[in-house]
This record gives C-alpha cells, structure tokens and sequence, in this order.
C-alpha cells in the first residue's frame, strides 16, 4: 500500500457514501457543461443541443422536492506518520 511504504501506520479506510445536490435541473446542467463533458461536446456543434437534452432528461429523473440527488462515494483515509 502506498501509505505504508511511505512510513505511515494505523492506515484506517471508511467508506462514506450520501447523497449530493440539492440544485435545480439548469443549474445542474450549467455545471456539468464547464466539466469535461462541455469540452467533448463542443467538438460536435450541431449535437450539443441534442447531447444537453439528454443530460436534462438524465437529471431530470433525478429531481426530488430537495433539487436534484445523486449518490456520491468517498473514502475516508486516516493514517499516522511513523
């Protein structure tokens, strides 16, 4: 593991998983446009309206009284230096 081999010790992982969001389907489509969807999408002008529907329509399925959630995973690391 690459902590342990750089002298790190009581390597502890947990896992956390929640639900993310709480943004209305526009907003979140404008976000995911400056990602790197936004960048590929752009290469293709004449599907970028079709590509972002699809993304609506993706988000919109997502859609609860709280905006739109979606699952989200992270891991945890705690360690102590030797």
């Amino acid at each position: 593991m690459i902590l342990k081999e750089a002298g790190y010790a009581e390597i502890e992982i947990t896992p956390f998983d929640t639900m993310i969001g709480g943004s209305s389907v526009e907003e979140c489509l404008e976000n995911s446009l400056q990602d790197a969807i936004g960048v590929v999408i752009q290469q293709y002008p004449t599907q970028v309206d079709a590509v972002k529907d699809e993304i609506r329509a993706a988000l919109a399925r997502r859609l609860t009284m709280a905006g739109v959630m979606m699952k989200a995973a992270i891991w945890i690391v705690s360690a102590k230096r030797d």
